[in-house]
C-alpha cells in the first residue's frame, strides 16, 4: 500500500524501486524514501524549509536506517498490509499517525527501510502561517508519542533494541528545541536587566571551549550543506527558519506533552498569506526585551561595571535581535507562479540539489 500526500507526485518507477524490497524480506514492515520540494523559488519560506527537509532527509534518515529505526513520514512511503494489519492498522489517535504506527510496528518486531532515492516531487509551505501550521502539528503530534514511548520504556523496556531507543527518544525530544532557544534567547536579558546570571565560566574557559565549538560548529554545517551545492542563502533562511520557529514550538510542545487534543490542520500550498501584525507579538515582545537589555548593559558599563561579563551578553542580545527581525522580512505573500510545464526544468532535473536520484535515473 502506497500512501502520498495530495502535493506529492510520485514518479513512474516509484513502485518498480521499492516493491523489491518488501518481496526480498518478508519482516519488512515499510520503505520510506526522501520528500523533495519542486517549489524553492516562490519564497524564502519555501527555500528555508526545503533546506530544512534535506538535512532530514540526506543524512539524518540515512543513519536511523542504519539503526532500524526509520520511521514512516507520513508520505512517499510503501507498506506491507500485512504487518500493518497485525499492529492494528494506523494509530488515529495520534495526530503524527505516521510516526506512532512506526513505533507499533517496530515494537512487533517487524523493520523498516530508507530508500534514499527521489521518487516523488512534492510542495514545501510557502508562507509563515504555512510553514508554523506544519511544525505545530508535527511538534505536538510527536511529543504526544513520546509519552507512550515512556510508558511502553518502563513496562517492557525489551520491545525495542537499544539503538531504536535511542532514535525514538532523539526524534521524540527534538521539538523541545523551541524552548531551549527561548532559555538561550531569556539569558542574556536576565543578566543585563537584572543582574541574574546563567553560568559562571571562567572568562578563560567561555573563550577556549564554547566559542571554538560554536565557531567550528558552524562551519562543519554550513561547509557539508555547500559541498552538497546547496547555495549559502538557502542554509542561511533554514537555519533562520529553524529558530524563530520558537514560540510556535514551545506552545506545541506544551500541548503535546499534556495531550492536548488537536486537530489535523492543512498546511496551505498555492495561497498568498502572511501573518498580521498582531499574530506577531511574541516576536515583538522578545525583540523589544533585547532592546531594553542592550540598553542596560550600555548604562552599566558606562558606570563601571564588568565589561567582560556585561560585553558577552550584549554580545547575545544583539544576536537574538538580528535573528528576530528576519520575522518581517520572512513575514511576505509568497510570489505564486505557474508550475513549468517541463519537468526537465524542476529544481530535481540538473537543478542545484544532489539528492541521490534523478529524473534521468528514472
Amino acid at each position: 500500500m502506497a500512501i502520498f500526500d495530495a502535493d506529492q507526485n510520485p514518479m513512474p518507477g516509484f513502485l518498480q524501486k521499492t516493491v523489491y524490497f518488501l518481496e526480498k524480506d518478508e519482516k519488512l514492515a515499510f520503505i520510506q524514501t526522501p520528500q523533495f520540494y519542486t517549489n524553492i523559488d516562490v519564497s524564502p519560506i519555501a527555500k528555508g524549509s526545503t533546506v530544512q527537509q534535506a538535512i532530514f532527509y540526506e543524512a539524518i534518515c540515512e543513519g536511523k536506517s542504519l539503526s532500524d529505526a526509520m520511521f514512516c513520514c507520513g508520505t512517499n512511503v510503501l507498506f506491507r498490509k500485512s504487518a500493518l494489519d497485525e499492529v492494528g492498522g494506523f494509530d488515529e489517535a495520534s495526530i503524527t499517525e505516521d510516526f506512532a504506527t512506526s513505533v507499533k510496528l517496530h515494537s512487533g518486531g517487524y523493520k523498516s527501510l530508507y530508500y534514499k532515492n527521489v521518487c516523488a516531487f512534492g510542495m514545501a509551505p510557502e508562507s509563515l502561517p504555512a510553514y508554523f501550521k506544519q511544525q505545530n502539528r508535527w511538534a505536538a503530534g510527536t511529543i504526544s508519542v513520546m509519552n507512550k514511548l515512556i510508558r511502553q520504556f518502563i513496562r517492557n523496556p525489551r520491545s525495542l533494541s537499544i539503538p531504536q531507543w535511542w532514535e525514538y527518544f532523539l526524534a521524540a525530544t527534538y521539538y523541545f528545541i523551541g524552548w531551549a532557544f527561548f532559555i538561550l534567547m531569556i539569558s542574556p536579558i536576565a543578566y543585563l536587566l537584572f543582574n541574574v546570571p546563567s553560568f559562571f565560566y571562567h572568562p578563560a574557559y567561555y573563550i577556549g571551549t564554547f566559542v571554538p565549538y560554536y565557531i567550528l560548529s558552524l562551519l562543519i554545517f554550513y561547509t557539508t550543506m555547500l559541498k552538497r551545492n546547496y547555495p549559502f542563502k538557502s542554509v542561511y533562511l533554514g537555519t533562520i527558519l529553524g529558530m524563530l520557529s520558537f514560540p510556535v514550538l514551545m506552545k506545541s510542545a506544551a500541548a503535546g506533552l499534556f495531550n492536548k487534543k488537536m486537530t489535523f490542520g492543512i498546511t496551505a500550498k498555492g495561497k498568498k498569506e502572511k501573518m498580521s501584525f498582531i499574530s506577531l507579538w511574541p516576536w515583538h515582545v522578545m525583540l523589544l526585551l533585547n532592546i531594553a537589555a542592550v540598553g542596560s548593559g550600555v548604562n552599566r558599563i558606562m558606570w563601571g561595571e564588568n565589561l567582560y561579563s556585561i560585553g558577552v551578553n550584549i554580545f547575545w542580545a544583539v544576536y537574538h535581535m538580528f535573528i528576530l527581525l528576519h520575522i518581517y522580512v520572512l513575514n511576505k505573500e509568497p510570489v505564486l507562479e505557474e508550475e513549468d510545464e517541463d519537468a526537465a526544468d524542476s529544481p530535481l532535473c540538473g537543478g542545484s540539489s544532489t539528492v541521490p536520484g534523478t529524473c534521468g535515473s528514472y
